[in-house]
């Protein structure tokens, strides 16, 4: 056979990405306005109002989309405590067992998670009040932060203290 003959076209070559690189069901674009994966640029994040119930706390953590495309989310979000200095406090939220939905977002438009959270007044009797949460949108690498809202959290509580359930979904309260 004969040796491959070199041409000098520029890369042509075409990566055709058939993989999916996300474990999130294919979607057609045109359901999501831009598409893509919100990251943490696209994304803001607060603390909603707190339902309590049986010595529980629950907080909304409402991202809202700030870019000027729609993109997606799935998952859940890393969040944990932080103190005034940055530093975390305790352990990271674990995760609950809801079920994780993709979640288009159109462009000023908001989804939740929830932060659950236990009376600290129930647990132990030194409390801390952390200064906010640092939150990791799902599947990103770059923190964005919430302030708390002030009720005092037991550092080294048994886990289970602090959870999240994933974005789309509800729990609690």
């Amino acid at each position: 056979s004969a040796p491959p003959t070199s041409t000098t076209h520029p890369s042509t070559t075409t990566s055709s990405s058939t993989t999916s690189t996300t474990s999130a069901p294919s979607i057609p674009t045109s359901t999501v306005p831009g598409g893509g994966s919100c990251t943490s640029a696209h994304l803001s994040v607060a603390i909603g109002q707190s339902q309590g119930a049986a010595g529980t706390f629950y907080y909304p953590l409402v991202f809202t989309n700030i870019g000027s495309t729609g993109c997606t989310l799935q998952g859940y979000p890393g969040v944990s405590l932080v103190g005034s200095n940055g530093n975390q406090i305790g352990s990271p939220a674990t995760r609950t067992t809801s079920s994780s939905v993709l979640v288009s977002l159109a462009p000023g438009s908001t989804t939740t998670a929830t932060i659950s959270l236990s009376d600290a007044l129930n647990v132990c009797s030194n409390p801390v009040t952390p200064n906010g949460f640092r939150v990791y949108p799902p599947n990103q690498t770059a923190a964005l932060y919430a302030p708390y809202p002030g009720r005092k959290y037991c550092v080294g509580n048994p886990n289970g203290t602090l959870q999240i359930t994933a974005v789309g979904s509800h729990s609690g309260g």
